[in-house]
């Protein structure tokens, strides 16, 4: 399955079988929060990236099998 990145979404991103919640920004800034599988706690923010992209062309998905989920910069996504 493929995620817009455009605002919240849960995704597995370290291979636990568990979803993690992930945070685009308008600007393309990505945090992550690892299930620390302790409801509703969640692990300290992560913060991965700024793709400097509108969140609207970012994707969230297992591109290469791995069981955890990749993000993706689509700038043919981006509205002009």
């Amino acid at each position: 399955m493929i995620y817009p990145g455009d605002g919240s979404n849960y995704c597995d991103m370290d291979g636990d079988h568990y979803a993690d919640y992930i945070w685009v920004g308008p600007t393309g800034s990505i945090d992550i929060y690892i299930n620390i599988k302790n409801a509703p706690h969640w692990s300290n923010h992560i913060g991965v990236a700024n793709l400097n992209l509108p969140r609207e062309g970012i994707r969230i998905a297992d591109l290469d099998g791995d069981g955890k989920c990749d993000v993706s910069p689509c700038r043919h996504l981006v509205p002009k």
